[in-house]
């Protein structure tokens, strides 16, 4: 029995879990902070502390509703958008949770947010709607190396 039942009462992380489960894919935020990318990463942290196998699939089946409907949210920012749905992509790699290629999937996120700086840059300094949280998105997908981009110049 997973460690967050305690005897005949469902605890709050249980109840809390099951509405995700019943509600998040009626979401239409994709995002790290108040949407499906955030609640993928706490599937996966849940799965490999539980060891329960659903958790896991949810969580992957989040990202594959993230990958489906990502081009109807034109956001850019850290809190809602691309920096933080591809932050959230990277740190699910680096921390083991999937395994793919971030330099082949987050380079179309390379492009765009490499793009909005150049040619619009954010008003606001901020992590969540600024400038920082594009930088930290480059910060920490770029593994050192500055990423290939293909500037367009109209």
């Amino acid at each position: 029995m997973p460690q967050y039942i305690q005897s005949n009462e469902i605890s709050f992380t249980q109840r809390f879990t099951n509405h995700l489960m019943l509600n998040t894919s009626f979401m239409d935020n994709l995002g790290l902070m108040h949407g499906k990318m955030g609640i993928a990463i706490y599937f996966y942290h849940l799965a490999r502390l539980t060891k329960n196998k659903k958790h896991e699939d949810f969580a992957g089946e989040l990202i594959d509703e993230i990958y489906e409907e990502i081009s109807i949210n034109p956001r850019t920012n850290f809190e809602n958008g691309f920096a933080g749905i591809g932050w959230g992509i990277e740190y699910l790699v680096q921390n083991g949770f999937i395994d793919a290629d971030t330099d082949e999937v987050l380079e179309e996120f390379d492009n765009l947010l490499f793009n909005k700086l150049i040619y619009r840059t954010p008003i606001e300094i901020g992590l969540l709607n600024g400038v920082v949280g594009i930088g930290v998105y480059f910060l920490d997908v770029s593994k050192i190396q500055p990423p290939t981009i293909k500037i367009y110049q109209p």
